[in-house]
This record gives C-alpha cells, sequence and structure tokens, in this order.
C-alpha cells in the first residue's frame, strides 16, 4: 500500500486529514498539541486559537474543536459561552 505523505495530510483524533491550504494544516497541528496536551494552548494567541477552533469546525473534528473551546473559554475575559 502506498503511504501518503501529502504536504497537507495530517492524523488528528484518530482521522487522517487532507488539508485544502497550508495555513490549515498548521492550525490543525496546533489543534492537535491542545487536544493532546491542553496546556499547549498557554502559548498561543486568543485570535490564534478561535481560527484553530474554526478550523476545527471546518473539518468536522469535535475532539478538537472541543479542546479548543474549553482553551477560549478558560482565557476569554468574558469566562464561558
Amino acid at each position: 500500500m502506498k503511504k501518503d505523505n501529502h504536504p497537507r495530510h495530517i492524523q488528528i483524533t484518530g482521522r487522517h486529514i487532507r488539508c485544502d491550504t497550508i495555513d490549515d494544516r498548521e492550525l490543525l497541528a496546533q489543534a492537535k498539541s491542545i487536544a493532546e496536551d491542553p496546556s499547549a494552548a498557554a502559548g498561543i494567541s486568543l485570535a490564534n486559537l478561535y481560527a484553530i477552533r474554526d478550523t476545527c469546525q471546518r473539518y468536522a473534528l469535535g475532539r478538537a474543536q472541543r479542546a479548543s473551546k474549553i482553551a477560549i473559554d478558560t482565557r476569554s475575559p468574558t469566562g464561558p459561552r
């Protein structure tokens, strides 16, 4: 079987995703790190966390989207939404 080494390919939350853009792949790589270790979100800006959440939603990655939403809620001054 041929291995897929496409530069926009990523495995996240048990799924193989071929991203539409390299930027999406970078955001999903950050989402993967947040899903695996929530403390990884500490070094990511709030605006970038929103972009990560939206990208996860676009690719239907519920687990990673929830992890990014939790990170947003803990860092937002208004608290959870």
